[in-house]
């Protein structure tokens, strides 16, 4: 039978024309859940959007957001400016107790002439029972970008990490100056091989 899906739903926000804005959507999960997929249908006025799990007590509610991001959240889910789907490998999945606060950041840009309203909705999908892994996020990259003008330049960033994981899914990210993105793994600098490969880069 098909199982059970729970919708993170935010209120309608507005943005205005040609403006961005940065919100976070809070709510608090009633019972325990395990989830082992997320989905988001895209919408045009959202950049990205974070869906994580507070850390520290916050308000539910919608709230205008002051930062990128907050060392207080603990990443579940990212997607870009299209749809986006993350599902976990057989066995495993995302532990979420009654009393979890999720919070899902959205980084909003109107580029028409006229104010957009809009709302966004992420579907979660409760896993099969039985034994699971615990799944996490890493985040790696790096600012340190310095592109002279009418010049082509490339940027690396390098990420150790420091005890066993399985990856299972990646999400790269650039904006429209982007060309072409690779991601190299291996045990050691000397034994590095290309794992993916996106050229040309395409942000949408």
């Amino acid at each position: 039978p098909p199982r059970r899906t729970l919708d993170i739903q935010t209120a309608s926000f507005d943005v205005p024309a040609g403006e961005e804005r940065y919100l976070c959507w809070t709510e608090t999960l009633t019972e325990d859940i395990v989830v082992d997929r997320f989905d988001y249908a895209a919408r045009p006025v959202i950049h990205h959007l974070l869906v994580s799990r507070s850390l520290i007590p916050v308000e539910d509610g919608l709230a205008e957001g002051d930062v990128l991001f907050r060392p207080t959240w603990a990443p579940l889910f990212i997607a870009g400016s299209g749809d986006a789907a993350l599902e976990a490998p057989p066995g495993a999945g995302y532990h979420l107790p009654a009393g979890t606060q999720l919070v899902t950041q959205l980084h909003l840009l109107n580029t028409t002439s006229a104010t957009v309203s809009d709302a966004a909705t992420v579907t979660m999908r409760e896993h099969e029972p039985g034994e699971d892994e615990r799944i996490g996020i890493f985040s790696f990259g790096t600012t340190d970008i310095d592109i002279p003008a009418n010049a082509t330049s490339q940027v690396e960033n390098d990420c150790t990490v420091d005890k066993g994981v399985e990856i299972f899914a990646w999400l790269p990210h650039m904006h429209y100056l982007g060309t072409s993105i690779t991601l190299e793994v291996g045990m050691s600098s000397d034994s590095m091989q290309e794992a993916y490969r996106l050229d040309p880069w395409d942000f949408d």
